[in-house]
């Protein structure tokens, strides 16, 4: 298992509740990871922290990485919202950029998956609206 973080206190806090995976400090689109080197990508809460343009970009990354019939699980927005920022959100500055649901799949599916189930933490009562993509590299 392999986890990269911008953030050195979440690489901190991943490796007390994870101590045998491997953690990388730096930019997943900027590492130069192995090609078809992983059974599964994992992505909860991160990709609307990216700016929207780049999602593209990084969903065909995550596909090269996979061998195949790798999975992705990955939460998105549902929402279309190019930018949002907070000054303090858990102790520091923070920004949002995402597509509505359907864009989000669409891309995920353009960028070589079949998505397998999706879920909307919404209708688990969460407050929250993130919609829970698994999909399966084509």
């Amino acid at each position: 298992m392999t986890g990269i973080e911008l953030s050195r206190k979440h690489l901190k806090r991943a490796k007390q509740n994870v101590p045998k995976a491997e953690y990388i400090l730096g930019d997943f689109l900027k590492y130069p990871f192995v090609s078809e080197g992983y059974e599964g990508v994992i992505a909860l809460y991160s990709l609307f922290h990216v700016p929207r343009d780049r999602h593209q970009e990084l969903l065909a990354k995550i596909q090269t990485l996979l061998k195949p019939r790798g999975h992705l699980l990955i939460t998105v927005g549902t929402e279309d919202v190019p930018y949002k920022e907070r000054a303090s959100f858990c102790g520091a500055e923070m920004a949002w950029s995402f597509f509505d649901a359907d864009t989000n799949m669409k891309m995920i599916v353009e960028s070589g998956f079949a998505i397998l189930k999706t879920a909307n933490e919404k209708d688990f009562g969460s407050t929250e609206s993130h919609l829970w993509i698994l999909a399966q590299k084509d």
